[in-house]
C-alpha cells in the first residue's frame, strides 16, 4: 500500500460524491482506519473538490484508544477533523461515502468442524498432556444454515462463518438503501464459501 493507493481511493470518493449529485451534507466514513494514513492520503485528493470537503463530516469507526491517538496525530493537518465512533450504527443519518480497507477480513470468525454428532463449533482447550489443542464444542450449526454443497463433507472438515461481518454488511446495505451513498470495500476472500481453515 502506498500514498498513490490512498490518493486513488480519494479520487473514487470524490467521484462518488459527484455521482450522488453533490449533496450539501455527507458522512465520510472509514471502517478500521489503522494509523489514519489511508484517510490522510484520501483527503489530500478529496481537497481538490472544495465542495466535497465542505459537505463532508468525517467519521472514523475505531474502538482502540491507542489507534485513535495515532489517527489524530496523522490527521492533525488534514482538511477535515474526525469524529470517532465505536460502531457503524453511531454514524448520523444521511447519505454516506464509506471506505473499508481490509476491515471485514479482520473481524472475528466462528469455525465449525464436522463430527459424528454433526457440525460442532471448533474450540481450543487443554488436552491430557496439558497442552493447548483444538476440540469440538457443544454449539452446533443446523443443516439448514450450512452453505450449499457441504452436507456430504467428510469428518474433520472445517468451515468458517462470520456473523459480525455479515451483520455490518447488512447494516451497510440497509443504510445505503435508506439514505443513499457509496461504499468502497477493499478486501479479499472467496467467491463461494469453501471448506478449510484460514
Amino acid at each position: 500500500v502506498s500514498q498513490m493507493f490512498g490518493e486513488l481511493v480519494g479520487a473514487a470518493c470524490a467521484s462518488a460524491y459527484q455521482a450522488l449529485g453533490e449533496p450539501d451534507r455527507i458522512n465520510l466514513v472509514e471502517f478500521g482506519p489503522g494509523r489514519g494514513t489511508l484517510m490522510a492520503d484520501l483527503l489530500r485528493v478529496a481537497a481538490l473538490r472544495p465542495a466535497f470537503v465542505k459537505a463532508a463530516n468525517l467519521h472514523l469507526i475505531e474502538t482502540s484508544p491507542h489507534l485513535r491517538k495515532k489517527q489524530r496525530e496523522t490527521l492533525a493537518k488534514a482538511p477535515l477533523q474526525p469524529t470517532f465512533l465505536g460502531t457503524f450504527l453511531d454514524v448520523p443519518d444521511g447519505p454516506l461515502i464509506g471506505v473499508a480497507n481490509e476491515f471485514f477480513d479482520a473481524l472475528p470468525i466462528h469455525q465449525f468442524v464436522k463430527t459424528e454428532q454433526g457440525w460442532c463449533e471448533r474450540v481450543i482447550g487443554i488436552n491430557n498432556a496439558g497442552e493447548l489443542a483444538f476440540g469440538a464444542g457443544t454449539a452446533r450449526i443446523p443443516k439448514s444454515d450450512l452453505p450449499p454443497g457441504l452436507a456430504g463433507s467428510p469428518l474433520g472438515t472445517i468451515i468458517e462463518t462470520q456473523p459480525a461481518a455479515n451483520a455490518i454488511a447488512e447494516q451497510l446495505g440497509a443504510r445505503l438503501a435508506r439514505y443513499g451513498g457509496a461504499v468502497l470495500i477493499i478486501d479479499y476472500g472467496y467467491l463461494r464459501t469453501a471448506p478449510g481453515d484460514t
